[in-house]
């Protein structure tokens, strides 16, 4: 008769398909986000304090030297709920199809994960702006008394922290770079170009960017929890 199992080997139990089950496994989605959360809140606290309104004035000095930025950058589309709603839908519609094909690829894991996690992100963004309550850098440039936080205000002009475009952008690109890891790269560029674009035009403080991104990206491990089976 087989004498007890030796304690390492009862930690870790295979699964079917010779995987084995790690201790750590699904129960802390957010199990990585501590010392990330820190640095990102550290960040934006530095840039609120030290940068923002800073930026903002050398960058609006510069735009008025050189008309032609304004005039052929100065808005970014507001389409992050139409995109969201689109995204969502024909996420959960790919995602349904494989599913009753009984395909199970990581394509149909990413398909869910997208279904959750860009409606959670509109969500999350949202919330944060009503609680947060400030203002972007061109209408503090007008109101200079009016670039603090302004608490559970949540109506306009109040509803520029976090930056919503870095929210869905971030949950997105987090998404891409955890199902095809080959082009993350490209995706973080992407990311960090829209940042600074969204600063260099002054519709949102590097503050708002910043937390934005760390906004998306705590969805995206969110629903990288919610989406396991």
């Amino acid at each position: 008769m087989a004498g007890p199992l030796p304690p390492r080997m009862l930690r870790r139990r295979p699964l079917p398909g010779g995987r084995l089950r790690s201790r750590r496994g699904r129960g802390a989605p957010f199990g990585e986000a501590g010392p990330a959360g820190i640095v990102f809140v550290s960040l934006t606290l530095f840039s609120h304090r030290f940068l923002d309104f800073r930026t903002a004035i050398l960058l609006q000095k510069l735009h008025a030297s050189h008309g032609w930025i304004l005039g052929g950058l100065g808005r970014v589309p507001d389409l992050l709920l139409p995109l969201s709603l689109a995204g969502t839908v024909l996420a959960w519609a790919f995602y349904l199809a494989l599913k009753q094909k009984r395909i199970d690829t990581p394509s149909t894991r990413f398909c869910r994960l997208i279904g959750i996690s860009l409606p959670s992100a509109y969500i999350a963004k949202d919330i944060a702006k009503i609680l947060f309550g400030r203002v972007a850098p061109r209408y503090w440039l007008l109101n200079p008394d009016a670039g603090e936080f302004h608490w559970l205000h949540g109506a306009s002009p109040f509803f520029g922290f976090p930056s919503g475009h870095m929210v869905i952008a971030t949950t997105l690109a987090s998404a891409l770079c955890a199902h095809d890891p080959g082009y993350a790269k490209i995706y973080i560029a992407g990311l960090a170009l829209l940042g600074l674009l969204l600063i260099f035009l002054n519709l949102h403080f590097i503050s708002d960017v910043l937390m934005g991104a760390c906004l998306g990206w705590l969805v995206h491990r969110g629903a990288c929890g919610l989406g396991k089976d």
